[in-house]
Formats: structure tokens, C-alpha cells, sequence
């Protein structure tokens, strides 16, 4: 389940810095004020750990009766300075967690999340709700005959690998290499990824600067696409030295899901509304390591068996199951 913490204190990411760093939930920190805003781009159920202090009692109340009655999400509080006037009064309003002075030192442990799941019962509507990994099986849009793009129309929904894939350090590029450098590597990188799965089929579809998405028609299998990613991240560490003319070694991530969305034509895509896409570039941007490859439970369900060998399960993220390739170097 995702955690979505809402506080105004840098140091509160350190309180929950044993979920992050051991991936068992996706976790988002944001400021306080956006809490109203963030919620209602949320489509799964979330938890929400909502920073009361420095709030005046006519506010905490405000806020905690608004986040209460949302039916998408468990509230939490954070109250190291007892602020809250009447913690047992927020748990018979249906509160899953209070968060005092001592909690936040010891910080936020798989074990507590498991207490509060405990706590309110595996009976919760949120918590036997279906999860996103069984929806990935129910598909609905087709297959695209012989997997040929000659057969995609745009505005008709069909069913694709979506391939995530961007350049990691990029923060440090940009603060050692001037305009010219960083254009060149943006460059390098998007012709290095066309060449690699142009022949299977696959099209860059959304970029921006470092990376973005491939996407692949889906017909029947077998499906060469995790076969040629598995080829990319094998073959790096050679490919820092023939395809880029730079000094440091080239490192990205991929990741790679199978789902289904309306096509559209490069450049014309800004109205697309599709969860598949939105948790690939979450798979890429939130959840995959530096020099990592992933993939979801159906692409893995429909991996060559030979290759399946060369991956490991991994932490679930926003509900479903992944895949991490075995280090080979």
C-alpha cells in the first residue's frame, strides 16, 4: 500500500527511511498545504500520515475530520509535541495510528505497519480490496496482429510492453558538463536505445532529456522484448566505451510492463489517460535502482523459461508483483 506522508519537517523522511530504503511500500513525502491536491490524483488505496504540529486545534480538527471521511485512504498522525488534544477520540473516528514523540525517534517499521494493518482488520474494504496485480491479468484491449505496427491505429486501445528507460546520475551530469556535453549525451543515449529496439518493433514514444518510454505492439508470444533488455544491461559496461566518447561509464535503469492503452502519435499524447503508463514511469523514476533492470508479474509470467532464471522477486510496488535481473558483472 502506498504511504503518503504530509509535513512541513525535512527530518521526518528519516522516520520513515526502513520503508524506503527496504521498498516493502512506495513512500511520498510532500509539504503539508498539498495534501487536498495530492489526494485527489490518488486512484488506489493509500495510508496518510498527516504532520499536525504547529497547527492551532481549530485546524488540526479541520483537517483530520476532512482526511477521515475520504473513503480511498487510512489516516495517520504524527504528534511528537502532543498537540492532538484528544488522541482516543481520532482512533473512535476511525484513526489507524498515532505517531508520538517516542515513535518518532524509533522511527516507522515494517512491523508497525503490519500492527496497524492488524489492528483495523484484514476485513478492511481497503485491505481486501482486489489488488492492482490481479487486475494486470484482466485485460480487455487486443493483441495487435503479428505484433506489426502497420496494424496500430491511432485513437483504437491495444495491448503493449511499455519500457521505461533513462540515464542514471543525471544530477551529476548536469552540475559538471556544460550545454553542448549534456545535449550530446541526451543524444547518444536516445539513438542508443532506438538502435536497440528498433528491429523488435519497439518505438521511443514519450522522451525527455535522459529517457522516457518504449513501447512495443503486443501479438503472440514469444516476446523478444525482455530477451533485448536483458541483452542491453548484460553488454553496458562494453557499450560506455563503443557507443558514448565519455570519460565516466554509462549507467540506466529499465523497466518494463505489460499493459494496455489508447495509441497515439508521438508528440499528440497529452491526452492520454492510462494507469498503465503512469506506473511504468513511477516502475522507472520511484522504485528502480541505479543499473537495474525490472519487470512486472505479467511480463515475467510470459518470459522465455529460459530466462526466467535471471530474475528475482523484489519488493511489491503499488500493488504489484516485480522483478529485479541478477547481477551478471
Amino acid at each position: 500500500m502506498k504511504i503518503l506522508v504530509f509535513t512541513n519537517r525535512k527530518r521526518t523522511e528519516e522516520v520513515f527511511s526502513a520503508l524506503i530504503s527496504g521498498r516493502s511500500h512506495d513512500v511520498e513525502i510532500h509539504p503539508r498545504a498539498e495534501y487536498r491536491d495530492r489526494l485527489k490524483l490518488e486512484t488506489n488505496p493509500c495510508m496518510v500520515y498527516f504532520d499536525i504540529s504547529g497547527m492551532s486545534r481549530t485546524d488540526q480538527k479541520k483537517e483530520l475530520r476532512y482526511l477521515l471521511k475520504q473513503e480511498n485512504s487510512l489516516t495517520a498522525v504524527i504528534d511528537d509535541k502532543g498537540e492532538l488534544e484528544d488522541p482516543a477520540a481520532f482512533f473512535h473516528e476511525g484513526g489507524v495510528d498515532y505517531l508520538g514523540k517516542k515513535q518518532m525517534r524509533e522511527g516507522v517499521s515494517l512491523g508497525r505497519l503490519k500492527a496497524v494493518f492488524s489492528f483495523i482488520g484484514q476485513d478492511h474494504p481497503l485491505l481486501s480490496a482486489p489488488s492492482a496485480s490481479a487486475a494486470d491479468t484482466s485485460f480487455t484491449a487486443p493483441l495487435v496482429p503479428d505484433g506489426k505496427w502497420k496494424h496500430v491505429k491511432p485513437g483504437h486501445e491495444y495491448m503493449f510492453h511499455f519500457l521505461f528507460a533513462e540515464l542514471d546520475l543525471t544530477d551529476e551530469w548536469k552540475k559538471k558538463s556544460g550545454r553542448e556535453h549534456l545535449k550530446l549525451i541526451e543524444e547518444r543515449f536516445h539513438e542508443y536505445i532506438r538502435k536497440a529496439f528498433e528491429p523488435i518493433n519497439g518505438r521511443v514514444w514519450m522522451w525527455n532529456e535522459f529517457g522516457g518510454l518504449v513501447l512495443f505492439p503486443c501479438g503472440e508470444p514469444p516476446f523478444p522484448v525482455v530477451l533485448a533488455a536483458c541483452k542491453l544491461m548484460v553488454n553496458r559496461n562494453i557499450a560506455s566505451c563503443e557507443e558514448f566518447p565519455f570519460k565516466t561509464p554509462i549507467s540506466f535503469r529499465l523497466g518494463l510492463h505489460l499493459g494496455e492503452t489508447v495509441y497515439m502519435e508521438r508528440g499528440n499524447t497529452g491526452t492520454i489517460v492510462s494507469d498503465t503508463i503512469n506506473f511504468t514511469f513511477h516502475l522507472g523514476t520511484r522504485y528502480a535502482r541505479p543499473g537495474s533492470l525490472y519487470i512486472t508479474k505479467p511480463v515475467y509470467d510470459h518470459t522465455h523459461p529460459g530466462l526466467k532464471d535471471l530474475f528475482v522477486k523484489d519488493a511489491p510496488f503499488e500493488g504489484r508483483e516485480v522483478y529485479r535481473m541478477r547481477r551478471i558483472l
